[in-house]
């Protein structure tokens, strides 16, 4: 085994040897020699986990020791192989060999990643996995890796669905209102951990950052992932949330592109709309439901009684661009050609972490029967008022502070605690 030293600021680690993703928390640990390692690291800023780069490397006699963490801002920024190799945070690694630098410039030359992207041109992916840019032709690989503790979390889910829109239980919902509630509810797996607008855009699952540092497209792809791993799923199901998702949805994706917020109007009377990233679920009947990742927002049908959900208009959806799944992606009028990658990028991805690794995590009992959510919100960014009647619970592992459901009215504005499209 060779040791490791991590930044004096780090907060902790992920790394795989590509059999296992494990959670490193403490400053000093080993790691096997003779094979490649990837890790990323993350640094604490007023309570937000930011990445602070990924390192890929092996461990061999005679290595140097000399290693650095890298990562890319935007997907704008496409560093050259001069650039790559001089750039970065040193990691302290025993016999270390970084080997990053050669990894990029395969990469770079077998996928031709020479150029950046911008805009809406999303032929370039910033992924939180990768010490450089990856392609967004091959989609998002994230969505084929299960969020950690779902099928525990989906009773929790249905129940806070469902009670925002005044309903005891799902099967009490009309046909309109269920498809409300499957978007309330899987959209809830990002919201509901607190909106960040991020330093570092790395388009990463919830858990990576536990549940800190991400905005809409994290989010997206927290949902979207959620979604895949339910309807895929050989187990009984484990709600009635994951049966009609089972029964219903063919296949998810995220979608990128243009949308008009509580279509606002600004003071000449123009359209305030944002370049966004959400869910689509494509079900059986050949239609698309819309999840909403930011907010609670019901498209399709019911009242919400609770304060941080809003009744919504599918008109704020003005423009599609980009369409991604696990393995490939396509613009709205034309698919994107896959590209060929190096047998190590598949080898080295993250799987999802056990949800043991989380000391603070315990799985959640069933939620209450009949009860009504007035209002939910994440503890890490707001508190209700200490006199209303609440369930605090951690529903999911990797994630900073619980989620609070109030059971009895309260006034919170969904502004607050969520993002663009609250």
């Amino acid at each position: 085994m060779a040791r490791v030293v991590l930044p004096p600021d780090y907060a902790y680690a992920w790394w795989t040897d590509g059999k296992s993703t494990r959670l490193q928390t403490k400053h000093r640990f080993t790691v096997p020699r003779g094979v490649p390692i990837k890790l990323t690291a993350f640094a604490k800023e007023k309570g937000i986990f930011n990445n602070m780069g990924t390192a890929l490397f092996r461990c061999d006699t005679g290595g140097s020791g000399s290693v650095k963490l890298r990562w890319v801002e935007s997907s704008a920024n496409v560093p050259s192989t001069q650039a790559f190799a001089r750039l970065g945070t040193p990691l302290s690694v025993e016999n270390g060999t970084d080997m990053a630098p050669a990894m990029w410039t395969e990469f770079a030359n077998l996928t031709k990643m020479h150029a950046g992207a911008s805009g809406f041109d999303r032929k370039i992916a910033v992924d939180w996995q990768w010490p450089f840019p990856s392609v967004g032709q091959n989609g998002i690989p994230e969505l084929a890796v299960p969020v950690p503790g779902w099928r525990e979390a989906l009773p929790w889910l249905e129940w806070y669905a469902v009670g925002s829109l005044g309903r005891r239980s799902f099967a009490e919902c009309s046909p309109m209102e269920i498809r409300s509630v499957v978007g309330i509810a899987i959209g809830a797996v990002g919201y509901l951990t607190g909106y960040d607008h991020e330093r570092v855009d790395d388009t990463s699952s919830q858990y990576g950052s536990m549940g800190t540092g991400n905005d809409c497209d994290d989010f997206a792809v927290a949902a979207a992932a959620l979604a895949i791993a339910a309807i895929h799923d050989k187990h009984p199901p484990s709600c009635a949330l994951q049966a009609w998702l089972h029964r219903n949805a063919a296949s998810a994706h995220v979608v990128s592109g243009y949308a008009w917020p509580n279509k606002a109007r600004d003071a000449a009377g123009n359209k305030v709309t944002v370049g966004h990233m959400w869910c689509e679920l494509v079900l059986t009947d050949a239609s698309v439901l819309v999840v909403e990742c930011t907010a609670a927002v019901a498209y399709y049908g019911g009242t919400p009684v609770s304060t941080t959900t809003r009744t919504g208009d599918l008109a704020e959806y003005i423009s599609r661009e980009y369409f991604w799944g696990p393995d490939s992606a396509h613009h709205h009028h034309a698919a994107l050609p896959v590209q060929p990658v190096p047998g190590w990028y598949a080898k080295l991805a993250y799987t999802p972490p056990r949800p043991t690794d989380d000391p603070d995590y315990v799985v959640p009992p069933p939620p209450p029967v009949g009860r009504l959510v007035y209002a939910a919100i994440p503890t890490r960014q707001m508190a209700f008022p200490p006199d209303k009647k609440q369930i605090q619970m951690k529903i999911l592992p990797f994630t900073t502070g619980k989620v609070a459901f109030a059971l009895e009215a309260v006034d919170i504005r969904a502004a607050r605690s969520h993002g663009s499209l609250a």
